[in-house]
């Protein structure tokens, strides 16, 4: 449950987060008890059968919670950078600009080691580069201010 620990630390610990990275996981509330912006990246399986890509009677849509955090930033929706990845296997949607330079980043794996994109830490190079060095390269672009 650390992707929902981490939107939740997200919504209610703005003094010490700065941005926060998300594998295979949903938030689990509807907003945040804070205004201030913070970057998200996000990775998702389309065949996530613990936490449905398309949301559940129990979680929010992946695409839900990615819109809800391009507004909560304050990010033009027009930012929308889309990139394919792995010859169409991973696509990148990119959202920029947002207050405080925030940034929201989803991530939807279609298919890792010939299967389709699940509930998983993924571990499949990204047009060459790891899910881990992708997500410590964007959290390290994060700082909170002095």
């Amino acid at each position: 449950n650390g992707g929902m620990m981490a939107y939740d630390l997200s919504c209610s610990g703005r003094d010490f987060i700065a941005a926060a990275g998300i594998m295979s996981g949903i938030m689990l509330s509807s907003g945040c008890d804070t205004n201030e912006p913070t970057s998200i990246i996000h990775f998702h399986g389309i065949s996530d059968d613990a936490i449905p890509y398309d949301g559940s009677g129990d979680f929010p849509a992946v695409l839900d919670v990615v819109d809800y955090w391009v507004g909560h930033n304050g990010i033009a929706q027009s930012s929308l950078v889309t990139t394919e990845l792995n010859g169409g296997d991973v696509i990148r949607d990119e959202y920029t600009g947002g207050t405080g330079d925030s940034a929201v980043v989803l991530y939807t794996v279609y298919n890792e080691h010939n299967k389709e994109g699940g509930h998983v830490w993924f571990s499949a190079d990204i047009d060459g580069v790891s899910p881990n060095r992708i997500l410590w390269d964007f959290l390290s672009d994060y700082q909170l201010a002095d």
